[in-house]
């Protein structure tokens, strides 16, 4: 790898030699000199951050049709296997739970009982299990290391979900697959290793693939689904197994995470990576390159918590710290008790009560839900960066909010004499996902990667990966006996839950938009983390503008 980014160094440097960085240093002003000679630590927030902006237009990075960003892409789309798993279970449960074979196969009792919610939940016994190595092993051993490692046993759970003979073996297999170690690998490897400018955006279409599984989930159980044999359950199941092949084929063709480099004593290889893939010129002297490693030095400690895997106490620490987790904790309830949950884990189920009751249709439209909830993943990820974090996050509550109150009201009586109404009711429930997905998926692992810190990272996510089981419970095991008595009340409790996220977003929700980790250390710090952090996005653009104004 390295000799790969020392020929590609050569090439650039000799091809754009012109604009070499001592010339983009005059010509910028004084603010991006004073930050690089000052050091971090020297300068203020608003210095900081007018910097980072003006050394990004003084090395925008790879050019958009060299290899170099055309492999930051395919380490994208690389990483994007894992997240499109997770959607490929999600819909594909659903859609099979509809198969009246495979219900009769394990006798589960019909679509919303209390066996086939086990079958949804029973995962979560997995992901306790599988807690201390979901953080240890990315911080000790690397992204890379945990993303093959901890993808074995997910893999063989898919395997032997499709082979399972009986009720018993169907649930070991779903608690193999739900023991994957892999933790927040994949997300904080994307995360380290993209461009400042394109963060927002990277990361939000790495969530968004959670779609992409979803769609060829419930897509492959279309036509599997006319069949009545049992394959048309058990070939869907294996195929689960396939993106997490392929990922773990792939993974040591990467290179490792920057800042985990740095973390382990490796800082050349650090800067390596950050030039191959940030800078225009593949120059680990950038502006940009500098600044960014004075961030990471800034930033993680050679001796930090993330090196003892007992010690939780630097999440609670400081007022700080605290503050950090919650409001990635937030971004967790927050996304999770939008009401999505119930539509992506029980469509089939929900459609039923709205009158659908062929099981064909049922899934068609589980289909239809997959490729509308992508069109607003999609249109979320590529206006993340320009609306900012915060509004987005408050659209998402707001207007999933509203929606939860129309479908209550649409689907409280079904009435067979009234289609208008059914179909109405149905078009609303995918609308939901619709404003999910503009506002929550780009956020799901871009905003807790933001606010939480380097060394505090793999166990925050642990953490809250252990939360996360009170949401999966409550979808799995209470949600079904709500439906079955009540049809309509799920969506009135979700709709208080968005109203109480909603609140806690427009209080205390810090905007991270184009600030620099290391600025938000600082805004964490203030008396007022969230008008502070308004106020420098505010400041750093005027900033910024002016002094390009007058370069």
């Amino acid at each position: 790898m390295s000799d790969q980014y020392n020929k590609d160094r050569d090439i650039t440097q000799a091809e754009d030699e012109k604009d070499a960085n001592p010339q983009h240093l005059e010509h910028e002003g004084g603010t991006l000199e004073h930050v690089l000679q000052k050091h971090l630590h020297g300068t203020g927030l608003e210095d900081r951050q007018t910097a980072l902006e003006l050394a990004m237009n003084a090395d925008p990075g790879p050019n958009k049709i060299s290899w170099r960003y055309i492999r930051l892409w395919l380490i994208v789309f690389l990483m994007c296997m894992n997240q499109g798993d997770g959607g490929f279970d999600g819909t594909l449960v659903g859609s099979i739970n509809s198969m009246a074979q495979y219900q009769s196969y394990f006798n589960l009792g019909g679509e919303a009982s209390t066996k086939a919610g086990v079958v949804y939940g029973i995962g979560i016994a997995g992901t306790i299990a599988s807690f201390f190595p979901s953080y240890w092993v990315p911080d000790r051993f690397g992204r890379r290391k945990a993303m093959f490692f901890g993808n074995i046993l997910p893999i063989i759970g898919n395997v032997l979900s499709g082979c399972a003979h009986n009720y018993p073996t169907l649930l070991a297999a779903r608690v193999l697959g739900g023991m994957g170690f892999v933790g927040g690998a994949p997300q904080a490897y994307l995360a380290e290793i993209s461009p400042p400018a394109w963060r927002g955006r990277i990361m939000g279409f790495y969530n968004s693939s959670y779609y992409i599984g979803q769609i060829i989930g419930t897509g492959i159980c279309i036509p599997f689904g006319l069949s009545h044999s049992n394959m048309a359950w058990r070939i869907p199941f294996v195929l689960q197994a396939v993106p997490l092949v392929i990922l773990m084929a792939s993974i040591f063709t990467i290179p490792e995470s920057p800042r985990w480099l740095y973390a382990a004593g490796r800082k050349e290889e650090a800067q390596k990576v950050l030039a191959y893939f940030h800078s225009r010129d593949n120059d680990v002297n950038s502006p940009l390159i500098q600044l960014e490693m004075q961030e990471i030095v800034a930033q993680i400690s050679l001796d930090g918590g993330d090196k003892r895997w007992w010690d939780f106490k630097p999440l609670f620490n400081s007022r700080a710290n605290t503050y950090r987790f919650l409001l990635g904790l937030m971004n967790m309830y927050g996304s999770q008790f939008a009401g999505n949950g119930a539509i992506t884990n029980w469509l089939p189920a929900l459609l039923k009560n709205a009158g659908i009751t062929s099981t064909n249709k049922q899934r068609v439209y589980t289909f239809a839900n997959s490729i509308t909830s992508m069109t607003g993943a999609m249109i979320g990820t590529w206006t993340v960066d320009h609306i900012g974090r915060r509004p987005l996050m408050l659209w998402a509550s707001g207007s999933c909010g509203v929606n939860m109150a129309i479908v209550a009201g649409l689907l409280s009586k079904i009435n067979p004499d009234n289609p208008a109404r059914t179909k109405a009711g149905i078009a609303f429930l995918m609308l939901h996902m619709v404003y999910f997905s503009i506002g929550w998926t780009p956020l799901q692992s871009l905003y807790p990667f933001e606010v939480i810190s380097y060394e505090n990272r793999q166990k925050a996510n642990a953490l809250r990966n252990i939360c996360y089981i009170v949401v999966s419970a409550f979808n799995s095991f209470a949600l079904p006996v709500i439906l079955n008595q009540a049809p309509w009340k799920p969506y009135v409790m979700f709709l208080g839950f968005n109203v109480i996220i909603f609140t806690v977003i427009w209080i205390w929700a810090v905007e991270t938009k184009q600030l620099s980790l290391e600025d938000l250390d600082e805004v964490f710090a203030s008396p007022n983390p969230k008008k502070t952090s308004l106020a420098l996005v505010r400041e750093a653009k005027i900033m910024a503008r002016n002094e390009l104004a007058h370069a």
